[in-house]
């Protein structure tokens, strides 16, 4: 699973569910803290996290205590070029369920004003928005 924030500055926490031989788990599953890097803080042992990546149309990812942020954002309408994203791949014989996703954003009085948060099951060629704001 990719997850694509368009138009996001984000602190993330992604609450999901496991699935093995009929036996479930609930808990965090992966965290970013992005306060020094894009690493994932947090990684359950049956999934694969990849670091928090930014599109071509901003610039390079900054990270502070705030959480991490970057320039260059468009400010008159959605840029597909324009995002912060993650993958979330469960191992193999393991099913991710996601039933929560936790974020914070920012955004100062000259940046963006809108943004959605999409997830995809094929790198993008086709994609859900599951929050424009």
């Amino acid at each position: 699973m990719k997850i694509n924030f368009t138009h996001l500055k984000i602190n993330l926490l992604l609450i999901c569910a496991f699935s093995l031989f009929g036996n479930y788990s609930f808990g965090q599953i992966a965290q970013w803290d992005l306060t020094s890097t894009g690493t994932p803080s947090t990684v359950d042992l049956n999934i694969d996290a990849s670091d928090f990546n930014s599109g071509s149309g901003i610039t390079v990812i900054s990270y502070a205590a705030t959480g991490a942020y970057s320039n260059g954002w468009s400010t008159s309408a959605i840029d597909l070029n324009d995002y912060f994203e993650i993958y979330v791949t469960p191992n193999a014989g393991f099913i991710i369920n996601v039933s929560e996703l936790n974020f914070s954003e920012r955004r100062s009085g000259t940046g963006i004003r809108d943004y959605q948060v999409r997830w995809s099951l094929d790198d993008f060629a086709t994609s859900t928005t599951i929050a424009t704001i």
